[in-house]
């Protein structure tokens, strides 16, 4: 693909239209998501809870857990505040650039960050993409496997909205 041309690039700019980053929580937020929690499996051996609250506007508080299957057992591995939103074409965005993380793999023994948070974009068919927020991460593709819709299953939702949430630290 060739780049466009600097005039180009600039005449877009200038008309107040500059580009958005692309990726999972890069998008404008059109409207709120819905509270619910997704359990979401990706980049081969994560599994991740998702859990959005119940908000006014157009961004809600949200919170993130991740584990990872280490020789067949689940183990938890970080959590951290985000915030969710829907977009135009209805994908909801966990956005946690910027996040502070807690859990196990959050830093080294020597107090380096080892674990940046991640964000993601629910597509409507149950499609999901993550990515870190590590320059030039790479998108990884993976699937709701569960829904907690917070206005069906209210129980179900508070117990995961809890449980994730004081994983996070009660951030956010």
């Amino acid at each position: 693909m060739r780049p466009l041309p600097l005039l180009v690039l600039a005449a877009v700019v200038a008309a107040g239209d500059a580009p958005t980053p692309a990726g999972p929580g890069s998008s404008r937020p059109v409207t709120a998501a819905p509270a619910a929690a997704w359990q979401v499996e990706w980049g081969g051996d994560h599994r991740t809870w998702i859990v959005v609250a119940p908000g006014l506007g157009r961004t809600q508080a949200a919170w993130v857990s991740t584990s990872e299957i280490v020789e067949g057992q689940e183990a938890y591995r970080v959590a951290y505040p985000a915030l969710a939103w829907r977009d135009a074409d209805g994908v909801v965005h966990i956005a946690a650039r910027g996040a502070r993380v807690v859990g196990p793999q959050a830093f080294d023994p020597s107090g380096h960050r080892r674990w940046y948070p991640d964000s993601f974009a629910i597509h409507p068919d149950g499609r999901v993409q993550a990515q870190d927020e590590q320059p030039e991460a790479p998108i990884h593709d993976g699937r709701a496997v569960r829904t907690i819709d917070a206005a069906a299953d209210p129980a179900a939702w508070r117990s995961r909205r809890d449980e994730v949430a004081a994983m996070a630290g009660n951030q956010g």
